[in-house]
This record gives C-alpha cells, structure tokens and sequence, in this order.
C-alpha cells in the first residue's frame, strides 16, 4: 500500500528540516512496549516532565513520519534510523515551537491532507482511500492521524521560521568560490585494504553469523554458461561453416564459460553489451547466436546451460560472504590505524606522525576539485572538506573511495574567476543551505542544553540497545549530531 503512495507524482516533499542533517546510520533495536515496566517519566524538557506515555506517542508519530512524508521504506527505517534520538528532538522542537507560538490551525491541517497528493486517486482527494489506509495500514484514527500532521506541520513552520534568521552576503558567495576554485597543493597519507599486511582469520561462526543475518537476502540473478567460436572475418559465404559443422566445431574447439549475468563481463572477453544483449535474447540451451563481429573478430555463442534466477546456494554464498568479512576486517584494522594516525598528526604534524607510524606520506600539486588523487580516486565528499582547509590545516580522518586517508593543505592558490558569473546564484544558494545547517545545528545545541533524559526509561524502552545500565541513554543529547566521524565509524 506505502509503495503505491510514494508513487506519486505530486507527493508533498516536506523535509523534517528540525532534524537536520544527517540522519545517523545505527542500529535500531526496537521499542518495549510492555507498559507495566516502564517508569512514568522518560525525561524532562524546559523543566517540564515528559512522561514515557508521551515519549512513546512521539516515537510513533516519528515513525509515520519518516515513511509517509519522506518516503522511507518500513524496513530502512528500523535498520538505519536512531529512531529515539530523532524522538527526543522531535519532543524538544514541538517544546521550542510552542514557547514561540508557533501554531498551525485545523484547516491548514486538513488543507495539507486534501491537497498534498498523498491520499488522492486520479488526482482527487479520496475520503475512502485516506480512511482505508489510516485503518489498515497505520492502524490509527484519523484524529490521531491529523495530530500527527500537525506535528509535522510545526516543526516544518518551526524550519522556516529559523531559516529566516539566515543571511547571506555578497563576501559570503565569493568566498565560497574562491575555495572552490583554487588549486591546492596537498600532503596525504591513504590506506586501503591492500595495506593491510596482518592474516585475516575467517572462523565458521563469523560466517554463521553474516549467513544468518542476510538469509533470505542472498539471490543469484539469472545466468548461462555458453560455448563459443571465435574467427576472424570472412569475406565470401562459401567461406561459411553449415550447422552440423558448427555443432562439431563447438564439440572439439569450443570455449566454454563459467556462469555470468547480463551485466558481467563475457569470461575471456570482456564487456561488451552488444554481445551480452545478444546472448541474452536465447532463452533455451542449445539455441545459438549468428556470427557476430566485435573489434577485428566474429563469435559464436550457444547456450550451454541455464541457471535460474533464485536463492543463492551455499557453495556460492560463503565464499562470497567471506569475502565480506574479511573486508570488514580489514576496514576494521584501517580504521583503527587512521584514527590513530589522526591522533598523532593533531600533536605532532602529519610528518613526524607518519614516520613514527612508518607510513608514507604522499603528494600532490595543484589539485583542483573533481580530479582523482593516487590511491585515493575522485569524490566530490573528499573535495568539500579540503575546501574548508586553510594552509597547514589537517582534515579528519576521512574515507575514501578506496580506503581512509588523512590530507594537509600545504599551498592555495588564486581562484580562476572565469566561471564566477556561471556559478554565482547556484553558489549562493549552496551558501544558503550551509549557513542554515550550522544555524540548525546551533539551535539544536541550545535546546539540548534544556533536555534531561531518565536513562533507566530508555534502558528499558530500548533493552537491546541499552543494556543493563542506561549508560547510553545518558549521553542523548551529546549524540544527536556527533553520532559518527568522518570515515563513517558506529562509536556506540
């Protein structure tokens, strides 16, 4: 049914701008709801309680939120969204919001439901759809349906009124492309998997473990095994072998692959999609192309065996699951050593850190934006913090397109004004949205300075996650920005 709503062309995209930035990619564990065990009081806001049964009210309408009106699927959200931090910053923001009357009326309310897109059928609104889904899907009232929106709708009015609070000046635009726009010389130490010189040990139960979180995950798409011909051209038909010679000729000289989709490489050939919508267009063993010229040759193909798509089977699953463990084992080590790379370099220059680290520092002169660096590649993610960077300034530890590296500016040069008029209003607009986030951010650090979390409510709210002491609960508010470093490391 949700998949049908997100379809809409014309579907309202309001974003929950109060919880700004980045959602944080944890773990959710889930909500106890067995209300007996749980203590009257989740916490406080501005001095006022905030009981459990209110705390877990706004964790559902969160919840309904997150999936109606951005359109995330059910299961994303309880597997990559914080769901409790986002909570207590959706309780402290309806709190800010009425401190500063912001207020949204009945029929603005209503006008957002009629006329969002969401619950209409041929483009009208439809009373029975909208009830349909309340009922069957959330399973919730319409009265309780249309608080929820008007929760929404706050802290929507809550954004807007803060991002009038945002200026930006002509210096502001101009700085912004200077950065953008001028060449830097930088120093750099990157490490990727290959650097990894330990043994990374698999165990049977690592593999039980990764096998039995993602059963039910693992498909193989469809794939064929096929015997070719290969020639060079020929130039007259008498020239042409006869089916029963080729039938032959695939018997003794045949080539034949190990399984591939329509997307791989031929085995031994390459990519090449002229050849692969071809193969791809037999649908029975034994069928085969016609010659078929690629580069300075032709190739035969027949289908020698199909395999279905499906379930992956074991023998093909563990190998590949190793290799993802592994992966993350070696992610693991990387991470651990980048960190404390970065650790060093803040004391004692990205220099003397590496050496006593015994790793290479690299270099690099005049890069400008969107250019691959050794052992690094190209990110637009890796771009945006080197511009913020002054001379002699170290970046965090960051990850990279093939592993975690850690840069420091050495030289900036002057910004080619060439394309300042082409990029003027987009620049500013980007200007915008920035100034807006660190203003967010601010306000949201205020408001958190005014949250007092009762940490055995979350403990035995969110059992899985917290654990026997609360401790986690405690830090909340610390953690609603600050959940992840820059090579995307879960600290919790």
């Amino acid at each position: 049914m949700i998949q049908f709503l997100r379809k809409k062309s014309n579907q309202k995209k309001i974003f929950f701008g109060m919880i700004v930035l980045i959602v944080p990619s944890f773990l959710f564990w889930g909500i106890n709801l067995d209300q007996g065990d749980i203590p009257k009081t989740a916490g406080t806001v501005m001095g006022k309680k905030v009981s459990s049964i209110e705390f877990i009210r706004n964790f559902e309408a969160l919840r309904r939120e997150l999936e109606i009106f951005h359109g995330l699927e059910r299961t994303a959200i309880e597997t990559s969204v914080d769901l409790e931090v986002l909570t207590w910053q959706r309780v402290l923001l309806l709190a800010e919001a009425a401190r500063q009357k912001v207020n949204v009326s009945d029929s603005e309310v209503i006008s957002f439901i009629r006329t969002g897109g969401i619950f209409s059928q041929n483009g009208q609104f439809d009373p029975r759809f909208y009830e349909m889904v309340l009922s069957r899907y959330f399973q919730i009232d319409a009265r309780k349906f249309e608080e929820d929106t008007r929760g929404f709708l706050t802290l929507s009015a809550l954004r807007d009124l803060w991002r009038k609070e945002v200026t930006v000046s002509d210096e502001d635009v101009r700085i912004k492309y200077d950065r953008r726009h001028s060449p830097r010389d930088l120093e750099y130490v990157a490490l990727t998997p290959a650097d990894v010189t330990e043994e990374i040990t698999v165990s049977d139960a690592d593999l039980d473990e990764v096998h039995e979180r993602l059963k039910g995950q693992l498909f193989l798409p469809y794939q064929v095994q096929v015997l070719y011909l290969e020639r060079t051209p020929v130039s007259d038909q008498a020239d042409e072998l006869n089916d029963d010679a080729i039938t032959q000729k695939l018997a003794d000289e045949g080539t034949r692959t190990p399984f591939f989709g329509q997307d791989d490489p031929i085995p031994n050939i390459g990519a090449v999609p002229e050849l692969s919508g071809e193969i791809f267009k037999l649908k029975e063993a034994g069928q085969r192309t016609g010659w078929l010229a690629h580069e300075d040759k032709e190739y035969l193909f027949e289908i020698h065996k199909i395999q279905p798509a499906g379930p992956m089977p074991d023998e093909y699953a563990r190998p590949l699951l190793k290799l993802q463990v592994e992966q993350r084992k070696k992610s693991g080590i990387l991470i651990d050593r980048i960190k404390d790379l970065k650790s060093a370099a803040d004391t004692d220059g990205l220099e003397a850190a590496a050496e006593a680290a015994d790793l290479t520092v690299l270099s690099i002169d005049n890069h400008n934006r969107g250019e691959a660096i050794n052992k690094v590649g190209a990110s637009a993610q890796i771009d945006d913090v080197l511009e913020k960077l002054n001379t002699g300034e170290i970046s965090p530890a960051l990850r990279t397109p093939s592993g975690f590296a850690i840069f420091k500016v050495t030289r900036i040069g002057e910004s080619d004004d060439s394309q300042w008029e082409a990029v003027r209003e987009e620049l500013e607009e980007e200007v915008r949205k920035d100034k807006e986030v660190e203003h967010l951010t601010e306000k949201m650090a205020e408001l958190g300075a005014e949250l007092k979390i009762n940490p055995k409510a979350m403990q035995v709210l969110f059992p899985r996650k917290y654990g026997a002491t609360g401790q986690a609960a405690a830090e909340l508010p610390a953690q609603a920005n600050d959940h992840e470093d820059h090579t995307g490391h879960n600290h919790s």
